[in-house]
């Protein structure tokens, strides 16, 4: 969304109030700043509407009105709260292994789309991750390797799987995988 859509639908005076609290919340590391990204020329589009995924789960569950305490009140949340909160969990190892490595701004991530398709996490010019919530397959990425002929894609669901291009793993892959 962009900083006038969180400004009016925040309450906030107006959109720079909104890019102050995002700057603030990001420098505290509680979100990132996911901008949309160019696959032609490989950069991100920083005048385009942004996501703001929280890169702190602690900071989400402190401040999410359902008070979410045990494995029991997750389940209880309905399909799409669910996949919001495991893009976060994403997010979070996104950005940690991107302080990690040391890159200067880590809280920065990209994010793919076009009308028909979003990729949650674009890594890089040739590594993509989406975040599924419930069974998927390759077969409802087949579109992929046509838009990204070089790169690759992890898909976390519930469902392993590998092709040349595609690869599925549970969230506990990739929490534990060293690799991407």
């Amino acid at each position: 969304m962009g900083q006038a859509k969180l400004a009016r639908e925040a309450g906030l005076a107006n959109n720079t109030v909104a890019a102050g609290y995002i700057e603030l919340l990001a420098d505290l590391m509680s979100v990132g700043i996911a901008q949309e990204w160019d696959a032609s020329r490989g950069i991100r589009l920083a005048r385009r509407p942004a996501k703001f995924p929280f890169i702190h789960l602690l900071t989400a569950v402190a401040w999410d009105a359902t008070r979410l305490r045990t494995v029991a009140d997750f389940r209880s949340l309905p399909a799409e709260e669910q996949g919001r909160w495991l893009e976060w969990m994403a997010a979070q190892e996104v950005w940690r292994r991107a302080a990690l490595r040391g890159e200067e701004f880590p809280e920065m991530m990209a994010f793919w789309k076009t009308p028909k398709h979003e990729l949650d996490f674009v890594l890089g010019p040739e590594n993509v991750l989406e975040v599924k919530r419930g069974p998927t397959s390759p077969i409802e990425f087949a579109w992929f390797p046509s838009v990204f002929p070089r790169a690759r894609l992890t898909v976390v669901s519930t469902e392993r799987f590998e092709t040349d291009r595609i690869r599925g793993v549970t969230l506990e892959d990739l929490l534990l995988d060293e690799t991407w």
